[in-house]
């Protein structure tokens, strides 16, 4: 809920010239947090007992919700009297997600396969998702506004903020334990070496962000998306040898192209999606990129399942290298299609643009 209302909630109650660097402030946010959770929980839970790690949260809760009731604007909302909640549309897409992730959890494998439960969990869970589409193709007023689909630059947005995310998150999952196996450095170095991605996604993300102000989302998304890949490419090429040099650079590429893409597909998505949507599709970025990090550590954890990185490991983890790069590819392609239709209709007399439209 929160994710969701955050980034509906700047795309509201800021102005257009000023969005991106709002949202690149949000996303440095959350990096630094990446990077502090961690070590704040080791040491809390090192020098205090356990219950420490729930209760410290309490003040920071309080605080943040008094500065929330006494800063953010309340925001009044006419509903549609005629309407009413999709409940058929909320029960199919909680059952459809809900089934998606227990299949990728079960995405083990048993002598050689995948296992079956994989694809029983997760083929009732499409076949919910494909019932749910059906479903609101239909609501007058659905639980997912399916509409926004239509327009081409939220949908590449939102398929961006999936496997950019899944890929970062297949990354930060299973490289420690590549790291661990091959170099024989301690733990709390490759924790150490870890930390090279959020840092340079909190430093680089609220510049990102006002960038996007700037020249707009898509050049710095066109990079972003050659950084990370550029990035996947030399971990993949250079990692069986663990060169530090190759080890910083490969998760720098990563932490800076990750930076290059938070915040400016945020605007992007923002910028193209019309305000009685903005609350749905929010919720849909925040659905995007949670569902990208699980099924990342799915992916990640799978490339590293054994008691020890053997032949077998390898083989996976660049197979499933390959596979993000050339993702990155499609997007950047997209992103450059998608550019080159929106220059096309520009180009359009106004004269004729309903004929086209």
């Amino acid at each position: 809920m929160f994710q969701a209302t955050n980034m509906a909630l700047v795309a509201k109650l800021m102005p257009a010239e000023k969005r991106g660097q709002a949202l690149g402030i949000i996303s440095g946010a959350v990096a630094i947090g990446g990077m502090a959770g961690p070590a704040a929980g080791g040491l809390i839970g090192q020098s205090l007992s356990w219950h420490w790690l729930f209760l410290i949260q309490i003040p920071f809760v309080a605080i943040a919700s008094l500065l929330a009731f006494r800063f953010i604007p309340l925001l009044h909302h006419r509903a549609d009297r005629n309407s009413s909640f999709d409940v058929t549309g909320a029960m199919l897409f909680m059952s459809a997600i809900g089934l998606l992730v227990a299949g990728l959890s079960r995405s083990g494998m048993e002598n050689g396969i995948l296992r079956a439960s994989f694809f029983y969990t997760g083929g009732t869970g499409l076949a919910a998702l494909i019932a749910l589409f059906l479903w609101e193709r239909k609501h007058p007023a659905p639980f997912l506004p399916i509409r926004v689909f239509a327009t081409p630059a939220v949908s590449i947005g939102l398929l961006i903020s999936t496997v950019t995310f899944m890929a970062a998150n297949t990354i930060v999952v299973s490289l420690p334990f590549f790291f661990y196996g091959l170099s024989g450095y301690s733990s709390s170095f490759i924790g150490l070496l870890m930390t090279i991605y959020p840092a340079c996604l909190a430093i680089a993300g609220p510049i990102a962000g006002r960038w996007s102000d700037c020249i707009g989302s898509r050049r710095l998304l066109l990079i972003g998306l050659l950084s990370m890949g550029s990035g996947i490419a030399v971990l993949a090429v250079t990692l069986a040898d663990f060169p530090m040099i190759s080890a910083i650079a490969g998760l720098a590429l990563c932490g800076l192209g990750m930076a290059l893409i938070a915040s400016p597909n945020m605007n992007f998505i923002m910028s193209h999606t019309a305000k009685e949507h903005i609350g749905s599709v929010g919720g849909l970025i925040a659905l995007t990129r949670n569902l990208g990090l699980v099924i990342g550590a799915s992916i990640g954890l799978g490339t590293v399942k054994g008691s020890s990185i053997g032949e077998r490991n390898w083989t996976l983890f660049h197979l499933v290298m390959i596979i993000l790069i050339g993702l990155c590819i499609i997007l950047m392609t997209l992103i450059i299609w998608n550019t080159r239709q929106q220059a096309a209709k520009r180009s359009i007399p106004l004269s004729h643009r309903n004929i086209v439209d």
